[in-house]
């Protein structure tokens, strides 16, 4: 009997221990879509929106769905769903979640003078990357995200796409495909990025499909890479080469353009270098220390045979004076102009052969304009400064011996290459 009453005892114990697990791992069971949603919702409010709401809920087996996201209480700013799938085993022993889905986030705010990003319902001073909830998720993806910024210096800002986050070790790594629309600028890329637990992070960008709509430049189907790097916010650093399938500057048409950018994150500089269209003989080299101000550049412009240049320029309707009137300078070959223009359009015409080099500057102001050449070698028949504001008579200038003729609409032509 003693020893039917031990057994019965361990029975009843092992019984009573079995069934306190089972209890206990179904109570983590049940609990699991709490603790879950106590996690995305701290990730929320970590990442600056701390009046985030979900309207409903539901749990699987194996899955927890929150539908219908306000950030804040207007609800410009919402998700769709955020589904967190994962091993129900795993979670109980503290592993980490499979995988994370955001569908249809949608962000709008506004992008001031300074660069300074506003969000519906995101509390800026309160963000923060939430380091636990990535941690402890094996893949986060982002499908159909959209944010839309309105901005008075460079009107609607919409940037689109899917993207995939896999943290590990030693940071995190993302692909993307992004779409960016702005009435300046529109592209695709395609996007690989890695950020180190260091604080150094690299980007690497697959530009297709672009455009660009600048006061003086437009590009289509526009493609290339971008390279960034840095350490903060503050430390960027964006490097890229573009080609560009289609190029139009200042009204003229240009192919087999290409382009190197480089920025600081504050600013952008760009050097371009392209050929005329149509008619051959004409190589441009452009360089903008702002690419966004077209009205301050500098650069070259190599013409193979002069009169090629005038014939392009005409074919354009650009050349606002009568083709025969230039003949006199047909023969000039291997033509170099060199310019600057901050204010004023400061200019350098080279020609080795005929040991020409003249040197002057358009100016432009209101109605009033005004072309001064000066040289080493004396210029005759020609005012000190001639005004574009006027019609000018025929007149000759005699440059190293060589006799050339001024033709009409002169002061035409030079105002209007100051407001192409």
């Amino acid at each position: 009997m003693m020893m039917l009453s031990t057994r019965l005892k361990i029975t009843i114990a092992t019984a009573l221990l079995i069934l306190s697990t089972l209890g206990y791992a179904t109570h983590l069971f049940f609990s699991i879509p709490d603790k879950i949603e106590q996690r995305i919702m701290a990730a929320l409010n970590q990442s600056g929106f701390t009046d985030a709401t979900f309207s409903r809920k539901q749990a699987y087996w194996n899955r927890v769905m929150f539908m219908n996201v306000k950030l804040d209480e207007d609800e410009f700013s919402t998700i769709k769903s955020i589904a967190v799938e994962y091993s129900t085993l795993s979670l109980m022993l503290g592993g980490t979640s499979r995988t994370i889905t955001i569908k249809g986030l949608e962000l709008t705010g506004e992008l001031d003078t300074n660069n300074n990003i506003t969000i519906a319902g995101w509390k800026k001073q309160n963000a923060n990357i939430p380091k636990t909830l990535i941690k402890n998720t094996k893949t986060i993806i982002l499908e159909k995200a959209r944010i839309n910024l309105l901005s008075e210096a460079l009107g609607g800002i919409s940037l689109s796409g899917d993207l995939q986050a896999r943290p590990d070790k030693s940071g995190l790594s993302i692909q993307a495909i992004l779409q960016g629309v702005q009435k300046q600028l529109s592209a695709q890329a395609k996007i690989e990025a890695i950020f180190e637990n260091d604080g150094t992070w690299n980007i690497r960008s697959e530009l297709e499909k672009g455009k660009l709509n600048l006061n003086h430049i437009r590009t289509s189907r526009l493609a290339g890479l971008l390279l960034a790097n840095g350490t903060t916010q503050e430390d960027i650093r964006i490097i890229g080469e573009l080609q560009a399938g289609g190029l139009n500057i200042a009204g003229l048409p240009w192919k087999n353009g290409s382009a190197t950018i480089e920025s600081d994150g504050a600013n952008i500089s760009m050097t371009l270098a392209a050929k005329s269209a149509g008619i051959e003989g004409i190589e441009l080299a452009l360089k903008m220390d702002d690419a966004f101000n077209t009205n301050a550049f500098e650069g070259n412009i190599y013409i193979d045979r002069i009169g090629s240049a005038f014939d392009y320029l005409n074919s354009q309707n650009a050349l606002h004076m009568n083709r025969d009137d230039l003949k006199s300078l047909d023969p000039l070959t291997n033509v170099e102009i060199i310019f600057l223009k901050k204010n004023d359009l400061n200019f350098n015409i080279k020609q080795e052969s005929k040991n020409i080099d003249i040197k002057g500057f358009l100016s432009l102001a209101g109605n009033s304009c005004k072309i001064k050449i000066a040289s080493e070698a004396p210029l005759i028949n020609t005012p000190d400064a001639l005004d574009c504001s006027k019609e000018q008579t025929n007149g000759k200038i005699i440059y190293n011996d060589q006799s050339f003729t001024i033709p009409k609409n002169t002061a035409a032509f030079a105002k209007a290459i100051m407001q192409q």
